[in-house]
C-alpha cells in the first residue's frame, strides 16, 4: 500500500514533472487544456496574419498618397493652370493614377488574389465618400480655440478633420477590399 502511496504523490508533485517524467493524460485529444492551446495556437496564428496584411495595406496607402500626390504636383508644375476647375482636374487625374496603382499593389503584394476591378472602383469610391463625409463633419463641429479664424483653422481643425477622414477611408476600403472587391 505504501508504495501505491507513493507512486500516486510522485504522479501529482509539479517537481516530478518538471524533471521530465510525463503527467498521465486521461484520455488522448480530450483534454480541455489541449483544446485551449490549439485555440490559441490558431488565434496567434490568425492575428499575425492579420497584422502583417494590415500592415501591407498601411504601407501601400501610403505609396499611393506619394504617388497622388507627385502626379498631382508634377501636373501643377508643368501646366502651372491659373483656374480652380484645372486644380480639381489635375487631382482627379492623380486620383485615378494612384487608384490603378493601388489596385494591382493590392492585387499583388496586399491580398495577394485576383479582384474584380469593379468592385475595386467602388469600393474605392465609397471610401473616399466616407471619408470626405467625416472631413466635413469634423471640420465643422471640431472646437477651435480662438473661434473660427482662417489661420486657426488651417493650423488645428482642418489637420485633425483630415486624419479622422482618412481613418475612416482606410477602414471602410480595407474592409470592403478584404470582404468583396478581393475575395475568392
Amino acid at each position: 500500500m505504501s508504495g501505491t502511496a507513493t507512486r500516486d504523490t510522485q504522479e501529482r508533485d509539479p517537481a516530478n514533472e518538471q524533471k521530465g517524467q510525463p503527467r498521465p493524460q486521461e484520455g488522448r485529444g480530450n483534454s480541455a487544456d489541449e483544446r485551449t492551446s490549439i485555440l490559441l495556437l490558431w488565434r496567434c496564428r490568425f492575428h499575425r496574419w492579420i497584422r502583417q496584411r494590415w500592415f501591407r495595406f498601411a504601407l501601400g496607402g501610403a505609396l499611393n498618397t506619394t504617388v497622388d500626390m507627385l502626379v498631382y504636383t508634377l501636373g501643377v508644375m508643368l501646366l502651372q493652370p491659373r483656374a480652380g476647375w484645372a486644380h480639381g482636374g489635375m487631382a482627379l487625374t492623380a486620383s485615378s493614377v494612384a487608384m490603378i496603382q493601388s489596385y494591382f499593389l493590392q492585387r499583388r503584394w496586399v491580398f495577394r488574389r485576383k479582384g474584380d476591378p469593379l468592385r475595386f472602383v467602388l469600393v474605392t469610391v465609397a471610401g473616399l465618400v466616407a471619408g470626405a463625409a467625416v472631413t466635413a463633419a469634423l471640420a465643422q463641429w471640431l472646437p477651435s480655440s480662438a473661434g473660427t479664424d482662417a489661420v486657426v483653422l488651417a493650423a488645428t481643425r482642418a489637420p485633425l478633420a483630415r486624419l479622422g477622414g482618412s481613418l475612416v477611408t482606410a477602414m471602410v476600403n480595407y474592409g470592403g477590399y478584404c470582404l468583396w472587391a478581393f475575395r475568392d
